[in-house]
């Protein structure tokens, strides 16, 4: 044990020094990172590339994030002629903090949702790199965001161009899923108060998300608490949408039928979707309950996750497909 964690400590140490060689935290240079990661065919990045690697994308993840806060502090110590030229407008009001998130930072925040919404329709194990850049990016930039017009509403119309940026995207699920990590941002930062979320929403929000959007509210549009995941590909939609009506159907007798129960999960491990039960768990179960507690309603799902506890730890245990004889 002590010899693989040495081994992964020096691989993501060695894979660190590599990474910096070949991508800048530079605001002068950031904006050709993604470029440069496209063109990655060495077999030493090989790991990043591996979408089974969740343990080694974590730590690349952190180094990337690691990179942009760089980034983000570099800004302010431009020199006049670099931030004149990459931020003309935070040049213009340097008491305005805020005003890193446009120029350049909103081009990069287009570039890497561009990315994102290309590879959601293909399924392409070599952009994985790229995939991991993006996402990391458009997190951090969207945390900033809200960080910024949490105390103040109205500070949103400063953000219009963002907003473009992400109405813009062709995949609606994707869509969904940053409108949904924006509201998620805000309930953490309104201390996960649901009544000014939905004022927020109803005063900001509203008519800046698509239209489409609405049709996933619930009667007493408790969004956040009913839909906080998607998945982006197609299929994997589809395979979501199929296993969410099995749900919802041994969900309706209360799991009372364990073999039922032990199948559907079952299932989802033998075919590899294991990230459909975690979306399934957390839009259907998880935000139900932490919304709206209700005593029956937890005994059941507690049925269902002492179910689901005993598979997936032989499932973990056997690193093998489940051979249950129901």
């Amino acid at each position: 044990m002590l010899t693989n964690n040495y081994l992964n400590k020096n691989r993501s140490s060695l894979l660190k020094t590599k990474l910096e060689k070949i991508i800048s935290y530079e605001p002068e240079d950031i904006i050709n990172n993604l470029d440069k990661l496209k063109s990655l065919k060495s077999y030493d990045f090989k790991e990043i590339n591996d979408e089974n690697n969740i343990i080694f994308g974590e730590k690349i993840m952190n180094l990337f994030e690691n990179y942009f806060l760089i980034y983000f502090n570099r800004i302010e110590k431009l020199n006049t002629k670099a931030k004149q030229e990459l931020f003309p407008k935070y040049f213009q009001n340097v008491e305005q903090k805020n005003y890193i998130l446009f120029d350049l930072s909103l081009k990069l925040f287009k570039q890497t949702i561009s990315f994102l919404d290309k590879i959601s329709y293909e399924n392409n194990e070599k952009s994985n790199a790229c995939k991991l850049y993006s996402i990391v990016f458009v997190k951090l930039y969207l945390y900033k965001v809200i960080g910024f017009t949490k105390n103040d509403f109205s500070e949103i119309n400063n953000y219009k161009e963002m907003f473009k940026v992400i109405n813009d995207i062709t995949n609606k699920n994707f869509k969904y899923v940053i409108y949904i990590y924006i509201l998620k941002l805000y309930y953490y930062y309104l201390d996960n108060n649901l009544e000014l979320l939905k004022y927020l929403f109803d005063m900001k929000l509203y008519n800046i998300f698509d239209t489409q959007f609405y049709s996933l509210f619930d009667d007493d549009n408790t969004i956040i608490t009913n839909y906080y995941l998607f998945p982006l590909e197609k299929e994997k939609y589809k395979n979501y949408i199929y296993y969410l009506k099995e749900f919802e159907n041994i969900k309706r007798d209360k799991f009372a039928d364990e073999g039922k129960t032990k199948q559907f999960i079952i299932n989802l491990l033998n075919r590899k979707n294991l990230d459909t039960f975690i979306i399934i768990s957390i839009n259907k179960i998880f935000f139900e309950l932490y919304s709206n507690y209700d005593k029956n309603k937890n005994e059941n799902y507690n049925k269902f996750f002492l179910i689901a506890r005993t598979i997936i730890t032989d499932y973990n245990q056997n690193n093998e497909e489940l051979l249950y004889k129901l």
